[in-house]
């Protein structure tokens, strides 16, 4: 597989990261409430996890960028992304489907979905991508573009996913 099609997937879950961990940051309040709403953290402690979870986010975007820390900002951001998924699977198991995702964002008006975990899973899937990537080259111009180009493509296949998402809802009711 060729390199710039892995750099492409790591950049765009990398923006979605950034994003994530922006929106959790500057909304700490809600983001606590979702936390809470999970039921799977002690409440003394929800401020710092949501803290931890929101920083963990921000970190794996970071190692995602960098071409150094490609490989673990892959293996990182996997088990990220896992670690929420079986948070939102617990809950859809236990019937507590109430709940939005916590995601951040737009995102925040998702509730939790096996929509939401294939979305999950689909990332992680993708994230894996960095291990069968050829050697890392330096890309020319085009390389470049296509590299911004692609990873727009990517996050916005991420946009619309969450938005069809949200949305699920809404179109069952209309039946």
């Amino acid at each position: 597989m060729d390199f710039l099609f892995a750099k492409i997937v790591t950049t765009a879950v990398a923006i979605i990261f950034i994003i994530g961990f922006w929106q959790k940051i500057k909304e700490m309040e809600t983001f606590q409430i979702s936390l809470e709403a999970y039921e799977l953290l002690p409440t003394p402690g929800l401020k710092y996890s949501a803290y931890a979870i929101a920083l963990t986010e921000g970190l794996a975007a970071t190692l995602l960028l960098m071409e150094k820390t490609l490989l673990l900002g892959a293996i990182f951001g996997s088990m990220f992304l896992l670690m929420v998924t079986l948070a939102v699977v617990i809950n859809l198991l236990r019937g507590n489907t109430d709940i939005g995702c916590g995601c951040g964002g737009i995102e925040d008006e998702q509730p939790i979905s096996w929509a939401l975990v294939a979305r999950n899973l689909v990332l992680i899937i993708a994230l894996t991508s960095v291990f069968f990537a050829g050697p890392s080259r330096i890309l020319e111009p085009l390389g470049y573009f296509t590299l911004a180009i692609g990873s727009v493509t990517f996050y916005g296949l991420y946009v619309l996913s969450s938005q069809l998402i949200t949305n699920l809802p809404r179109l069952r009711a209309m039946r």
